[in-house]
């Protein structure tokens, strides 16, 4: 896991194309290919074509040309990070709540009182604990500091038999606004709206003004937790502003 953090962190992209398991396992599986046609090609994870100990794997694909041939590939190599499981984990996170639901993949049930830890990208436990009855796992936290760093979600350990894993970042096609959805992980917040009472002023003429504050979150504004703000005026080209406080 440790290395999974590093290989994903804000500086993994150096170390991703570098980075050599411990063991690692190489082998040719030859191609017999039509030329000159897209083809579906199954590619397989081990050398005698079985399933892998549930876990986390580094994949590098090496194309080696026919003798002659002038064509070039336009598979990206890798590397590749494939989490091999028995395991489905529907993972959804907003600023401040996460929940995760565990199912069993061969027999389609939910897996209860299952051991869930959600990671943030230095490797730090964000929250733990365990599924519910249904396979559910709820948890708050304090908002991050990035709403959009990468958070893990993980279920055991890997190598055993119920490992999990999946990432906030794991949304390629089902993501919010691949169906027209606005979305924002920012933490609650104020928001303001702030008018005059007429556009245009002449010299010496009083300026009344109203600032509308709501907290706003998840789509809802609700009353703020303050009984005032401090405003701040300014004049263009050097000249002077005035403080005042918005009640």
């Amino acid at each position: 896991m440790g290395d999974l953090f590093r290989l994903l962190g804000p500086q993994g992209y150096e170390l991703r194309n570098t980075y050599q398991p411990q063991n690692p396992v190489s082998w040719v599986q030859p191609l017999d290919l039509a030329p000159n046609q897209n083809q579906t090609v199954p590619v397989f994870l081990s050398p005698d074509k079985k399933s892998l100990t549930p876990g986390i794997y580094s994949v590098r694909l090496d194309f080696q040309h026919t003798p002659g041939s002038t064509t070039t590939p336009s598979v990206y190599p890798g590397p590749y990070l494939v989490v091999v499981s028995n395991v489905q984990l529907t993972f959804k996170i907003s600023a401040s709540d996460a929940l995760v639901w565990a199912v069993d993949l061969r027999s389609g049930t939910s897996l209860a009182n299952a051991p869930i830890a959600l990671y943030q990208e230095d490797g730090s436990v964000l929250a733990s604990g365990q599924t519910d009855a249904d396979g559910i796992f709820k948890t708050s936290f304090e908002p991050l500091k990035d709403p959009y760093s990468t958070v893990y979600a993980t279920l055991g350990e890997p190598g055993q038999d119920v490992f999990g894993m999946t990432f906030s970042s794991w949304y390629a096609g089902i993501g919010p606004w691949d169906y027209g959805i606005n979305t924002s992980n920012r933490a609650p917040g104020l928001e303001l709206y702030m008018y005059s009472d007429r556009p245009i002023y002449r010299p010496g003429q009083t300026v009344y003004y109203r600032a509308v504050v709501r907290k706003g979150y998840n789509g809802r504004y609700t009353p703020p937790d303050v009984s005032s703000l401090p405003i701040k005026i300014y004049a263009t080209k050097g000249a002077s502003w005035r403080r005042s406080t918005c009640r």
